[in-house]
């Protein structure tokens, strides 16, 4: 999946969020005012935040949707946001992307002034988990649907490992199969049977000779 983090940052508390969310999401975070933030190839997914600047986004976000082909996102587009009351700052980039024709996720993420270290690891996480998220788990509440994505990611990782551990053992079953045939082409099994004879007369001998 193709992804790309956007954003606008006056304080910095933006762009913590924006960061935390790339670094799950494993891509850079382009603040909108960069020359590189335009989208020259289509993204599945575009997460894209800001903060109000006096009851308002900052018009660089507003002139980046304004310039934002729908076609270059396929799939939809994650707000996310900071203010020191409300999520508005969502609630505009919302209905703005809206307004272009972008769909958007039911999902978002928010912070109330600086974020805190758990916010900004919870945000990495859930970023990874919004690029494999499940479409059918989209009506779910976000905390709701955290608790069903860890369960499932859960369940995905003890498949893995029951899937690693039976192809150590047909590896290893196929190397034992491997190893007697070798031993059958060598004719080790009638030297076997031939020393295992000698000892059986060796043992006669020296019942014999006591």
């Amino acid at each position: 999946m193709e992804v790309a983090v956007r954003y606008f940052s006056r304080g910095g508390h933006v762009k913590q969020m924006a960061e935390a969310i790339a670094r799950g999401a494993g891509v850079e975070a382009i603040s909108v005012d960069d020359p590189r933030a335009a989208l020259d190839t289509p993204v599945d997914l575009l997460f894209i935040g800001g903060a109000l600047y006096g009851f308002r986004l900052d018009q660089a976000i507003y002139d980046f949707v304004e310039a934002l082909d729908p076609e270059m996102v396929t799939n939809r587009a994650i707000c996310f946001g900071s203010s020191y009351l409300t999520r508005r700052p969502i609630y505009i980039l919302q209905d703005i992307l809206k307004q272009k024709g972008i769909t958007i996720s039911p999902q978002a993420a928010y912070a109330r002034n600086k974020p805190k270290e758990l916010l900004l690891d919870s945000l990495a996480y859930f970023a990874e988990t919004e690029i494999n998220r499940d479409p059918d788990l989209d009506r779910l509440p976000p905390i709701q649907y955290m608790i069903r994505a860890e369960k499932r990611k859960k369940e995905e990782q003890e498949a893995r490992e029951a899937a690693e551990a039976a192809a150590l053992v047909a590896e290893a079953e196929a190397e034992a199969e491997q190893e007697e045939d070798e031993l059958e082409a060598d004719g080790l099994p009638e030297a076997t049977e031939e020393v295992a004879a000698d000892m059986g007369e060796t043992v006669a001998e020296e019942a014999e000779e006591e």
